[in-house]
């Protein structure tokens, strides 16, 4: 083969080499193939915890510990130390397991707390003069409820209000200086006295103890706050607020006066009807009954917090609410 020859079949390899490199199909990647987007499992969501304030110290249930094991020896090995007049060792006695903590009670759940609320609550109150003046079913979600409503301009007509209706008709003094006039209507003080039972009660109570079984059971008061449409708030924040609402009413001293634009009575005076629901009732109970309740707020307040109460009038935590009690 000549130099000629021998070019032309290098030239043919080398165009053959390069048609079948050309050709060849691509190296196979490790990649995984695409995942269609409805095959994608969103992540669940996250639940926003509540900003805390003013934190409730639970009891926790205490860990398990395990019972402690003594190292018994061997019979050979028993033998051994007794013949070798290892007397110490020999003669002791296993360790008594270390003692444990009981655990931590269970709670019932919501619906079905009233026995062990009340069971609880029997050393502080006394039960039928409280079924008397409230209900007495149902308590942690009355309570949650009404506590909620205070601070708001309106409060419901719920069937959850804990307290049962004061007796009797709201007493109103009417005043007509000359013949003809119109009538000047005026908050009666007769009728505070249909208050005082209510203000009795709540102030004889034992504060200490009262917090105490608000704090054992705070878990049932927290989730039935959440059901009320907070469940990204916590309770205790919400009772401290409503406290310092009721704190910062107003004092009224001399003749309340009154107006009936329809069926309902309201205070005459615009800067005493656009108080909260709760405040509108101190004003309502009469000075000496307010001040008695004031008394007992502040020291709960201290209790839940450990802080006097700051608030001022302008702190109104039913500032931009709405206007829609919940029930």
């Amino acid at each position: 083969m000549n130099k000629t020859e021998i070019a032309v079949a290098v030239l043919l390899v080398i165009m053959v080499a390069a048609v079948m490199y050309v050709q060849r199909p691509p190296e196979e990647t490790e990649t995984l193939p695409p995942v269609a987007e409805s095959e994608v499992t969103p992540a669940p969501p996250v639940a926003e915890q509540p900003e805390i304030r003013y934190p409730v110290e639970t009891p926790a249930a205490q860990p398990e510990t395990a019972e402690p094991t003594s190292q018994v020896p061997s019979g050979s090995e028993a033998a051994d130390q007794t013949e070798s007049g290892d007397t110490e060792t020999a003669g002791t006695e296993a360790a008594e397991p270390a003692a444990t903590a009981p655990p931590a009670e269970t709670l019932p759940a919501l619906d079905d707390s009233d026995a062990a609320l009340r069971e609880e609550l029997d050393p502080v109150l006394d039960m039928q003069a409280f079924a008397r003046l409230f209900q007495a079913d149902r308590l942690i979600r009355r309570f949650v409820v009404s506590v909620d409503n205070l601070p708001n301009r309106m409060y419901p007509r719920s069937a959850y209000r804990v307290a049962r209706s004061v007796p009797g008709q709201l007493v109103v003094r009417r005043v007509r200086l000359y013949p003809g006039d119109e009538e000047t209507l005026y908050l009666n003080p007769d009728n505070y006295a249909r208050y005082t039972p209510y203000v009795r009660f709540f102030t004889g109570l034992n504060s200490k103890r009262l917090v105490m079984v608000y704090r054992h059971f705070y878990p049932l008061f927290q989730a039935a706050y959440e059901d009320l449409g907070y469940p990204s708030a916590y309770f205790n924040d919400r009772l401290v607020d409503v406290i310092d609402n009721l704190l910062a009413t107003p004092e009224v001293r001399g003749p309340v006066k009154l107006v009936r634009p329809h069926v309902l009575y309201q205070y005459a005076d615009p800067d005493l009807e656009a108080l909260s629901a709760g405040q509108k009732v101190l004003i309502r109970v009469g000075p000496e009954n307010a001040a008695s309740l004031k008394d007992k707020l502040r020291e709960l307040h201290l209790l839940l917090t450990g802080s006097s109460n700051g608030a001022s009038p302008s702190q109104n935590p039913s500032d931009g609410a709405s206007e829609q009690p919940k029930v």
